[in-house]
């Protein structure tokens, strides 16, 4: 699925922190190691009776958050790992507790849940109640409208996210004040077809890293969250790397859909064209596992707490996926 993000208005250059991608003498390149432990994953297949077309998935306090695409049940919330619904609601609309544009979640480290959607330039923080239901807690507003991708909340009070493929930029706005503080702009190539960019890529953050991995070459880049100085490089220098604009059957794509937990980073990378694994990496760098699946999940998180990884796909669209961890 697509998503576009606008490019930053020259009156907030002044106040942006712009920052290079390229290593410096405190980051480290190193080349990724074979992953010693790899392991086919067998998904449990979890009946379900809601009518589910996920967009996203977020795990917060043993409660699994799905967005959904429809516009009659936008959110709903399961316990997991068993998947009971304990809740479901949220349409499309002006009214209260309606949203007026797609469901966000903002992932974070802390125990609230910070959504965006209910209007366009809003974001509600909210608190579970004793019963696991959300209770309002605070409302964040933006000084702009503008798409967001891969939003996460750091450091308490920083919105981070991914402006990727309008603007090749992550940015952090202070939600104290609703404005941007800080811009990190990646290399970009000179022609305007962003999709087949070779700097294109995803990103997953915590409150320590930013993790960004790139779609159409197998490397991986750890930036510190405070100052968006790099960390490390991961690259594999074996694998091939071409885009053809215009030409995905003629390009070589790699990596997907990432997830920040708090000692290991998890990235879907597809090793030819029918095979998609799950790879692990601590935050040194170092490969730790290599995940493969009889079902591929198409949205996954994955709950540490229980070493267990929560899945959707839509060939099975009646099902949650649970995959026990090895």
């Amino acid at each position: 699925m697509k998503k576009y993000a606008l490019p930053i208005g020259l009156n907030l250059l002044a106040i942006a922190l712009l920052f290079a991608c390229a290593p410096t003498s405190q980051s480290e390149t190193r080349s990724m190691a074979p992953f010693p432990i790899d392991t086919l994953l067998i998904a449990e297949k979890v009946p379900v009776a809601e009518m589910l077309s996920p967009n996203y998935m977020m795990l917060k306090n043993d409660v699994l958050f799905i967005a959904n695409s429809s516009e009659d049940t936008m959110l709903y919330q399961y316990a997991v790992p068993q998947f009971d619904c304990i809740y479901k609601g949220g349409r499309k609309g002006k009214g209260p507790g309606e949203f007026q544009s797609h469901v966000t979640f903002c992932e974070s480290t802390t125990d609230d849940i910070y959504i965006r959607g209910y209007t366009y330039t809003t974001i509600r923080r909210f608190q579970f109640d004793h019963a696991k239901q959300l209770s309002f807690k605070s409302e964040y507003k933006l000084a702009r409208d503008e798409p967001m991708n891969q939003v996460h909340v750091v450091e308490d009070s920083m919105l981070l996210y991914s402006a990727i493929p309008m603007e090749f930029a992550l940015k952090k706005v202070n939600l104290k004040t609703g404005k941007i503080v800080a811009t990190f702009a990646f290399e970009k190539e000179e022609h305007n077809e962003s999709f087949f960019d070779k700097y294109r890529g995803f990103m997953t953050a915590n409150d320590q890293y930013i993790v960004y991995v790139y779609i159409f070459k197998k490397q991986i880049d750890l930036y510190r969250v405070g100052d968006f100085s790099l960390y490390k490089r991961i690259v594999d220098e074996s694998a091939p790397s071409q885009v053809v604009v215009g030409k995905p059957k003629e390009s070589t794509f790699y990596y997907g859909l990432t997830y920040a937990g708090k000692n290991h980073f998890y990235a879907m990378c597809a090793e030819d064209e029918k095979k998609v694994a799950l790879q692990v990496f601590d935050y040194q760098g170092n490969s730790t596992h290599k995940y493969r699946f009889d079902i591929l999940p198409e949205i996954f998180v994955v709950d540490e707490k229980r070493n267990m990884l929560y899945g959707y796909s839509s060939d099975l669209e009646d099902y949650l996926l649970r995959y026990r961890l090895r």
